[in-house]
């Protein structure tokens, strides 16, 4: 039987279970009904985003399993233009004042490195952000990490600017090589190249890739790419995460095994740059001045399998330029003529009068089409031919030689006499271009005029002189 003062809790305790679930009611139906739009505004606001996590690109390494080509970790500060929107006119200036100064830029050079390319206003190729106008845009790349340290602590103050840890190329070189016109280099993809790669289903591309454009980086991009990986999280309007989600680790690209070999890669360079001063220093007699040797190359092949185990070309340019994005200083004097075009490779891409260098291949057609290895021509100081006089290097004479003798003391008057033999061979005719010659088909025979087929983008084929371009030349020139 329970006492007035039992009956008193139990009223009491019935009356406090009353008001709490009077209180929940009101609560709720104050959130549905008259603070719905506000709670459901707070909610859309806080969304979950895939921040995608770029594959390392594989390395490349010599012959030996010397790497030419490595990563290492670069800080990038990127800006969600997105979340600058929504931040209002005033307070959108006042972070990107204060991003501005925190990096060392002027407030108008960090809001165009903030547009897409061909967006008005807009830096310069490379400067401006050639991949997807959704994506995070990287206005600073290479940072200190103690800056980008600041910027993640301070997140408050930089909304929609983070800093993040990239994978970059660094080159390692080994012994010193240089190599950069074999290596290539890199730059971040395009938005067209983007969408084409979606066409095409590759899964290796995405927003955030670099892509490989000239050398064994653009040959073999595919295999180096890698896979990118994802990690979901929840951020609230202001781009701040509050929350984690899932994560795919991305996968590295492949290691790349070149027939380079960075020993003699290295020797190839150094001495080219050593003739090439010693050439600047040499008194040419036929035009009075030192020779002006503005560039060179030396390609180095395995007799035996063909492999090409050396290629060196001069002028050329450290390959770090382009990592971090390249500046327009940089990117002109690569194309520059003053500055002999670095850019070009004089192995690949030189086209150039071969000079005593083609007399084997005369000499293949003269022993394939009437001489013999005994007879002897003579090398004089100089041969004419009509009102033209040919000399000798030096003006040297060394009496009859064999083809054996004339190539080692390589007397270009041997030579003349040779080829204006075979001219005479074929009727002396120089207005009729469908004669065949058998030097010109021995250049082919050779591989002159074709691309070799090496696996470097870029090559170009050369040229054989021979009647039909000759008629043609003349006929294009002969009133200038």
């Amino acid at each position: 039987m329970l006492t007035t003062r039992s009956r008193l809790r139990l009223v009491v305790v019935h009356v406090m279970v009353v008001s709490l679930f009077v209180t929940l009611l009101a609560r709720l139906w104050y959130i549905q009904v008259m603070g719905g739009d506000t709670y459901q505004a707070a909610a859309q606001s806080n969304t979950v985003r895939a921040i995608e996590l770029p594959a390392p690109r594989g390395l490349i390494v010599d012959a030996e399993g010397r790497p030419l080509v490595a990563n290492r970790t670069s800080w990038v500060v990127t800006v969600d233009r997105d979340v600058l929107e929504r931040l209002g006119a005033s307070r959108r200036r006042a972070v990107l004042e204060r991003l501005a100064a925190t990096l060392g830029l002027s407030e108008d050079e960090l809001a165009r490195r903030t547009k897409t390319c061909g967006e008005e206003g807009a830096a310069k190729a490379p400067l401006c952000w050639n991949g997807s106008p959704y994506e995070p845009v990287p206005v600073a790349e290479d940072v200190s990490q103690t800056l980008a340290a600041s910027i993640l602590e301070q997140s408050e103050d930089y909304p929609g600017v983070t800093a993040e840890a990239r994978k970059v190329r660094a080159y390692p070189a080994p012994m010193g090589v240089n190599a950069a016109h074999v290596l290539g280099y890199n730059s971040p993809i395009t938005e067209a190249e983007l969408k084409a790669a979606e066409r095409k289903g590759d899964a290796t591309i995405s927003p955030l890739s670099v892509v490989g454009r000239t050398g064994l980086e653009y040959t073999y991009n595919r295999y180096l790419s890698g896979l990118s990986g994802h990690h979901e999280v929840s951020v609230d309007s202001m781009g701040r995460v509050i929350s984690q989600g899932p994560r795919i680790e991305p996968s590295p690209g492949d290691t790349l095994v070149t027939s380079i070999d960075a020993k003699v890669q290295a020797f190839a360079e150094s001495e080219l740059e050593r003739s090439i001063r010693v050439a600047r220093q040499t008194f040419d007699p036929v035009t009075n001045r030192n020779y002006a040797a503005d560039s060179g190359s030396v390609v180095v092949m395995d007799a035996k399998t063909g492999r090409l185990v050396a290629m060196a070309s001069s002028p050329t340019y450290n390959s770090n330029v382009w990592v971090g994005g390249i500046d327009q200083t940089d990117l002109d004097r690569l194309y520059s003529e003053k500055a002999d075009t670095p850019l070009l490779s004089r192995a690949m891409q030189g086209l150039f009068a071969p000079g005593s260098t083609f007399k084997p291949i005369t000499t293949a057609a003269a022993l394939t089409h009437g001489y013999s290895t005994s007879d002897h021509l003579d090398c004089s100081s100089s041969f004419t031919v009509g009102n033209r006089v040919f000399k000798n290097y030096e003006s040297a004479s060394y009496g009859p030689l064999t083809f054996a003798q004339a190539l080692q003391l390589s007397c270009d008057t041997f030579f003349y006499r040779v080829a204006y033999a075979n001219w005479l061979r074929q009727g002396a005719d120089s207005g009729d271009a469908t004669i065949k010659d058998p030097i010109v088909d021995n250049a082919k025979d050779f591989g002159f005029g074709s691309k070799t087929g090496i696996d470097l983008p870029g090559e170009v084929s050369g040229r054989i002189a021979d009647r039909k371009w000759k008629l043609s030349y003349w006929k294009a020139n002969k009133d200038y």
